[in-house]
């Protein structure tokens, strides 16, 4: 491999590398032109006719507002479900699988749960 074609070989690689880096950088000023073309407002024309109008901003939504929502939602248990568990605790309790104490905490959950029941 002669000279020119090591010079040539490398300056088509850093082409096609620049491109690849311009193309990102180029979505990133279109997206940055179009927050900013909103604020634009026009120097030296005054309104003396014209009252002054002051625009009210509200404010977004955060990022962080669908994890809030997710994390704060009641989950309901289905009445089947629970139904089941009594069934399943009825049926430990008459084959001695379970002492007092764990039927007691059993039902205490169970009561807790019929609380959070699907409407």
């Amino acid at each position: 491999m002669n000279e020119l074609n090591r010079n040539t070989r490398t300056l088509i690689v850093s082409f096609v590398l620049v491109i690849m880096m311009l193309i990102p950088l180029r979505f990133v000023e279109v997206g940055e032109g179009l927050s900013v073309s909103e604020n634009q407002m026009v120097l030296g024309e005054t309104s003396v006719n014209q009252p002054v109008v002051t625009e009210v901003v509200e404010p977004s939504v955060p990022l962080e507002e669908p994890y809030q929502t997710i994390e704060n939602k009641f989950d309901c248990i289905a009445k089947t479900d629970i139904d089941a568990a009594w069934n399943d605790l009825r049926v430990e309790i008459e084959n001695k699988q379970v002492d007092q104490a764990q039927a007691t905490e059993v039902v205490n959950n169970l009561i807790l749960a019929q609380t959070r029941v699907c409407k």
